[in-house]
């Protein structure tokens, strides 16, 4: 007796995240998980997201701080200011970050008929998906949703990169799935060691889990060497 697939059985669906590194050619095909329209990476991947972006709207602030102060400049009699220097990039990684939690609260608001956050905050409309993103990964636009929140992280990650931020290279990020390059960043001249630990997909270890995942990496690939970064996070 065959025990192949049943005729009326259902074929398996691809990850709808048109970025999902299982749809280059050289990568397995990634498979939607249940119920959902992207993969389980995928999945993972736009929730860590949604955790970080809060931070990295934040951080980003602190991106504008760092720019000089406008200088004086003598005009005949009198002194007049330039114009005030502002970190072009910084400012359209906010712009952007509640553009796009915005527009998706507002979808979810929308179709699931639930109240939106009351303000237009970053760590409010983040945590608001973050409570829907069951639905929102299942939703016709996952594919979509997932890959315009992961590029906006990845542009406000480098937005909020310090030009003498240093990364140390720890391995391959152990997250399942995710094959990004795993780093620990520390500002030079600054005592204190390591600020934090992360990969380019989103995937962050507290202080309190370094521990476990040096056990993680293993003694071979818990080392690695100061590479300067450039702000290419």
């Amino acid at each position: 007796m065959s025990m192949g697939k049943p005729e009326n059985a259902k074929p398996s669906r691809r990850c709808q995240n048109g970025n999902c590194q299982g749809q280059s050619g050289d990568q397995p095909v990634r498979l939607a998980a249940p119920g959902l329209r992207l993969c389980e990476v995928c999945g993972a991947e736009a929730r860590a997201c949604l955790t970080a972006l809060p931070d990295l709207y934040a951080d980003c602030e602190t991106a504008l701080a760092r720019r000089p102060r406008p200088t004086l400049e003598r005009a005949g009699s009198r002194r007049r200011t330039t114009a005030l220097p502002i970190d072009e990039a910084a400012a359209n990684a906010r712009s952007a970050i509640l553009a796009i939690l915005a527009g998706w609260s507002a979808l979810v608001a929308d179709e699931r008929a639930v109240t939106r956050p009351a303000r237009r905050q970053a760590s409010e409309l983040a945590a608001f998906l973050s409570r829907h993103a069951g639905w929102l990964l299942a939703h016709p636009a996952a594919g979509e949703f997932a890959a315009e929140i992961s590029a906006v992280t990845r542009a406000a990650r480098r937005a909020a990169n310090p030009r003498n931020e240093q990364r140390v290279m720890l391995g391959q990020c152990p997250h399942r799935g995710c094959a990004e390059a795993l780093f620990a960043t520390r500002v030079s001249g600054e005592s204190g060691g390591s600020r934090d630990v992360r990969c380019d997909a989103g995937h962050s270890w507290p202080p309190h889990q370094w521990l476990l995942l040096s056990r993680q990496l293993g003694p071979a690939r818990g080392t690695g060497t100061d590479e300067r970064d450039e702000g290419a996070a």
